[in-house]
């Protein structure tokens, strides 16, 4: 059966190059060959870039040792982000309000006084938060601390904590290893540290 498939394949093949001549034939082979290879290339790119930001990213073990020892700076920040719930991301150098995401603002605009800007930068120090507070996930029932975050605008990564109401999915056991195959992005996996809290990874 192979053989006669084999061989029946390569009968249709030679019939498609008399009936366009050799030229055209050849030349759409050349270009589903070129096709193709860019395909690969371009799937190859992408993984390399997605391996190369994960490697980037603050390993499982040390956030859960932060958590361990700093988990009562992390409550205070989520204490401070629900009583400053109009801003929606709280970094060291900008924020951004719900009805407002310019930015330079002057500091009456910052959606809190400059002291309190202060105090979230002194914990995101303790926290070693490179990055800030997001409520952008609230509509997934996520607030994202943002520990690190890494590469372009697609192809990117971030990880840190999440706290979450209700659970999130998919859980996973380590988020140091993607799946094979990503469907859609952002993807987002999170593991579980106790009742509400998580460590998270997004990919772009």
């Amino acid at each position: 059966m192979n053989v006669y498939f084999s061989s029946g394949f390569g009968r249709a093949q030679d019939a498609q190059a008399k009936w366009m001549g050799n030229d055209e034939f050849m030349g759409k082979r050349l270009n589903l060959s070129a096709f193709l290879f860019l395909g690969i290339i371009f799937f190859l790119i992408g993984r390399a870039v997605h391996n190369t930001t994960l490697s980037d990213t603050p390993s499982d073990e040390l956030l859960k040792t932060v958590f361990a020892q700093r988990g009562a700076d992390l409550e205070l920040l989520l204490k401070m982000s629900n009583e400053d719930s109009d801003v929606i991301r709280i970094a060291p150098d900008f924020t951004w309000r719900k009805n407002d995401t310019s930015w330079p603002r002057s500091n009456s605009e910052l959606g809190f006084s400059e002291e309190r800007w202060n105090q979230y930068k002194e914990l995101f120090k303790r926290m070693g938060i490179e990055d800030s507070i997001s409520r952008d996930s609230l509509k997934d029932g996520c607030i994202n601390f943002i520990v690190h975050s890494s590469g372009l605008v697609t192809g990117g990564a971030e990880k840190g904590f999440a706290y979450c109401t209700p659970e999130p999915s998919p859980l996973s056991e380590s988020l140091e290893v993607l799946p094979k195959t990503i469907e859609t992005t952002p993807f987002v996996m999170y593991k579980k540290l106790k009742d509400h809290w998580y460590l998270y990874i997004e990919i772009d």
